[in-house]
């Protein structure tokens, strides 16, 4: 997975809310009074009043700025946790810090839950039409004989 980029997530939930602000405005001033939510704004928007024109503009500016309070807050949030637990942003991160090659196709040891280089793996088994890499030959031997076990990966197996 790739992390969110603080800048793009920001704008686009500040300009969605801004676009939603002025989408529920016109509709207010489409539709009768007892059909818009123009209480609902004045109270989600403190400096925001109905029907002032100038004040419109105060409207939207809180609207845009929840959005960017929202992308601001939830990225980095969301970046951290995807850091601490998706296997394959972890596993670049290693790679990266430790200085492997980048370009090389790695796999994960399905038995241990190494990260390995295909060209550099101790053994390979062939099942289900997949190929998988062994980090050792005790972990390829563990796979051969018992494969639908080591399929569900290393967090997901029943000790």
């Amino acid at each position: 997975m790739k992390t969110l980029n603080l800048f793009v997530v920001t704008w686009s939930l500040a300009s969605f809310c801004a676009l939603s602000f002025t989408i529920c405005v016109i509709y207010g001033l489409l539709t009768p009074h007892s059909l818009h939510m123009h209480e609902f704004l004045e109270m989600v928007l403190p400096a925001y009043e109905w029907g002032s024109f100038p004040l419109f503009f105060v409207g939207l500016v809180e609207s845009f700025l929840y959005g960017a309070y929202a992308g601001l807050v939830y990225v980095p949030i969301y970046n951290f946790f995807l850091k601490k637990w998706d296997p394959e942003s972890n596993h670049t991160q290693y790679r990266e810090e430790k200085g492997f090659r980048t370009t090389a196709k790695t796999e994960m040891d399905r038995v241990c839950g190494m990260w390995i280089e295909t060209e550099a793996a101790k053994g390979t088994s062939f099942y289900k039409d997949e190929t998988y890499y062994f980090c050792t030959e005790e972990c390829k031997a563990k796979f051969d004989q018992n494969p639908d076990y080591y399929m569900v990966g290393v967090e997901g197996r029943k000790p």
